[in-house]
C-alpha cells in the first residue's frame, strides 16, 4: 500500500519502548546472544567498521580491551554483530560485563540546546575470566531500530552524529565509556525515494536531528531526522524542500513540505503533506510518477 492515507497498520512496539529500561539485576543477563559464550581468541578474517580501545585496570592488573563491530554496511533494522577482545596483563583478572548503547546526538540551534537520546542498548554479562597474558573474546549483538537515522547518502555524510558507546560495567575497573561513530546507510526504500526526488531535480544534500515532537504522527524518539532537498531544477522556479521519513517495520510515514529556512518550531513551518510508502512495494511502484504527484500536492498547499 503506497500513497496518501490515514489508515496505516502499526507494528508492535519494539526498541523505542525498551530504551528506557533499567539495567538487569546482578546475575540476570539482557541481550546476550544465544550460543555465544566467551571464548579464547583464535583469529580470523573480517572487516570491522570501527575499532575502539579501552584501557582498564582491575584488581588483578591492567586489561587491554578492544571493541569491534564485525560488519560493513549498517542499515536501520539490522542486528549488528560484534565482539570485545580482552587481553590480560601481568596478572589474571575478571571483568564483570559490558554495556553497548547506540546514541543519537544533535547540536545546539537558535532556541534549542544540544542533546542526545539513547535509541537502544545491549549487554554482555559476565564475569569473564581473563588469564594472565591471554586473550578472551566476548561476542555481542545490538539491534538498530527501524527508525534509526541514517548518517550518509551515496557515501556522502549528512552531518548526523550516531555513536556506539561501549562501557565496562564493573566498579573495580577505573574507566569510562568509549564513543565511536557509526556509519548508517539508508534502507532500499529510502534510496528509492531519494533517487526519485533527485530525478525531479531535488537532491538530498544535508540532514540534521531536530529535538521536537511532531504532532499527530508515530514518532518513536524525542527527535526526528530532517532531510534538506535542494532545488536543482533547471528553471529554479521551485523551492527547497524538507523531507521527514518516519520508518517502522512496515514502511515509512512521509512528511514533505517547502523548507522553512530559519524557522524551527514545526507548527510555524509551511504546511506538510503526509504520504505512506511500504517496504513490500519497493519493486512494484513507479516512484518517479508517485513523487511527481507528491511534488504537485506540495506546490498547491
Amino acid at each position: 500500500m503506497t500513497g496518501c492515507c490515514d489508515d496505516w497498520p502499526r507494528p508492535p512496539a519494539d526498541a523505542a519502548d525498551r530504551r528506557a529500561r533499567p539495567p538487569a539485576p546482578p546475575g540476570v543477563p539482557q541481550h546476550r546472544a544465544a550460543g555465544q559464550p566467551a571464548r579464547r581468541h583464535s583469529g580470523g578474517s573480517y572487516a570491522p567498521q570501527l575499532f575502539t580501545r579501552i584501557f582498564a585496570r582491575a584488581g588483578g592488573g591492567p586489561v587491554d580491551i578492544d571493541a569491534q563491530l564485525l560488519t560493513g554496511t549498517i542499515r536501520p533494522g539490522d542486528t549488528v554483530p560484534g565482539h570485545v577482545v580482552l587481553r590480560g596483563g601481568l596478572l589474571g583478572t575478571d571483568v564483570q560485563g559490558f554495556s553497548f548503547a547506540v546514541i543519537a546526538s544533535w547540536s545546539a540551534a537558535p532556541g534549542t540546546r544540544a542533546g542526545d537520546d539513547e535509541i537502544n542498548r545491549a549487554y554482555a554479562d559476565g564475569p569473564f575470566p581473563v588469564p594472565r597474558g591471554e586473550e578472551v573474546v566476548v561476542p555481542f549483538t545490538i539491534r538498530l531500530p527501524w527508525a534509526t537515522p541514517f548518517t550518509e547518502v551515496a557515501g556522502r555524510a549528512l552531518g548526523v552524529v550516531l555513536e556506539l558507546r561501549t562501557r565496562v560495567d564493573d566498579s573495580a575497573l577505573r574507566t569510562g565509556s568509549d564513543h565511536d561513530l557509526l556509519h548508517v546507510s539508508p534502507l532500499p526504500l529510502h534510496e528509492a525515494l531519494l533517487d526519485a526526488f533527485a530525478g525531479h531535480g531535488y537532491t538530498c544534500e544535508a540532514g540534521r536531528l531536530v529535538n521536537e515532537w511532531i504532532p499527530d504522527v508515530d514518532q518513536p524518539f524525542v527527535f526526528y531526522q530532517s532531510l534538506e532537498l535542494r532545488d536543482r531544477t533547471t528553471d529554479r522556479i521551485g523551492t527547497d524542500l524538507e523531507l521527514v521519513l518516519l520508518t517502522n517495520a512496515v514502511g515509512c510515514e512521509i512528511l514533505l513540505r517547502r523548507a522553512g529556512h530559519g524557522v524551527l518550531p514545526w507548527r510555524e513551518k509551511p504546511p506538510a503533506r503526509r504520504f505512506l510508502a511500504a517496504h513490500h512495494d519497493l519493486e512494484r511502484t513507479d516512484w518517479s510518477r508517485l513523487v511527481r504527484d507528491w511534488l504537485r500536492q506540495v506546490a498547491a498547499a
